[in-house]
């Protein structure tokens, strides 16, 4: 069994940390794993991706050319469908991809043997963010 997975988006979002969970619960398992990292040098907002691979076996290469699953949590329309299209092509068959459903284009074509689950995670942050500011003076 091996498991290739991919997650992107903006530095800030938790890519690095949701790599980092999925590495400490392979571990926890008794798994083999490698968890490597991207990013640019902006403190939030700029590009970041890791590469987390799970195996039961030896690992040869800690980067994942064909992930069987890739998160996608960007929030710009257009990077996202470019990033829909760069990650689609490289994945297996039956491979997974969770996207962030506000910035999707509805209308492009996608691969059908590729499961795509759309999350709306731009909602869950603002309702979020609405709710921690009711339990904070605002700032003026």
């Amino acid at each position: 069994m091996v498991r290739r997975i991919i997650c992107v988006g903006l530095g800030g979002q938790g890519v690095l940390t949701v790599g980092k969970l999925l590495m400490e619960a392979a571990v926890d398992k008794n798994l083999q794993c490698t968890w490597t990292c991207k990013y640019g040098n902006e403190m939030r907002g700029g590009y970041s991706e890791c590469n987390v691979i799970i195996s039961d076996e030896k690992i040869a290469s800690p980067y994942a050319d064909h992930p069987d699953i890739v998160f996608l949590m960007k929030n710009d329309g257009p990077v996202v469908e470019a990033s829909v299209e760069r990650y689609e092509a490289a994945m297996p068959k039956d491979g997974v991809m969770y996207i962030n459903k506000n910035a999707l284009d509805q209308d492009v074509k996608r691969r059908e043997d590729v499961r795509v689950v759309e999350i709306p995670t731009l909602l869950s942050c603002f309702l979020y963010k609405r709710k921690r500011r009711r339990g904070f003076p605002q700032r003026r």
